[in-house]
Formats: structure tokens, sequence, C-alpha cells
């Protein structure tokens, strides 16, 4: 987890500013299933420990982080039995803390 106030941009991306300030997650997606599946907008949220729900940070956000950090991100299809390194970013208020990933709704 890291946290920032910028995600610069890459060749094809614009650099994101956050409103508060972004919570970068990594980590690798797996796809235990047996059919292709994807990581949407709304399949994880982040709460801190004020019990605050924060949804994923728009898409210029997500592009910004993928081609800065060179990991995979939300709309990418994981094909059966295959895991990819993943980014995910939250914009959230700046004084959150105690971060937990939950499951979105």
């Amino acid at each position: 987890v890291e946290e920032t106030q910028t995600i610069p941009g890459g060749q094809f991306t614009e650099a994101a500013n956050a409103k508060g300030k972004f919570v970068v997650v990594f980590m690798t997606v797996s796809n235990p299933g047996n059919a292709p599946s994807e990581v949407g907008s709304s399949s994880f949220q982040l709460k801190d420990n004020r019990g605050r729900v924060f949804n994923m940070a728009d898409l210029n956000a997500q592009f910004a982080a993928r081609d800065h950090y060179q990991a995979e991100i939300i709309y990418k299809e994981i094909q059966p039995g295959l895991s990819e390194p993943s980014v995910f970013v939250f914009d959230v208020a700046p004084d959150a803390t105690g971060y937990v990933l939950v499951p979105g709704k």
C-alpha cells in the first residue's frame, strides 16, 4: 500500500491528482474458477479505521497507475488458473488511516 497525492502520467495517460489522497493497493489477483473473469470498479472498496468506505478512484487514476506501476488494473480479463499482478487506486479523505480492503457492493 502506498499513499500519494499524484500519480504521474505515462506515454498515453495524464497525471492524476487526488481530491483527498490516493491509496494505491498492490496485489496479485487470481482466478481459481473455470471461466475467464475480471475485476470491475465495484469489486473492492477500501474501509478506514473510522468505518468510512471508499470506492475506487476514477479511470484516469487507474490508467495512470497501470502505466506508472506497470501492473494490471480493473477490467483486465484473467483466464482460469492464472494470476496477474494488479494495482487499484482509491481517492480517500486526507485524514483516512487504517485501511482494510473489503468486497464491493
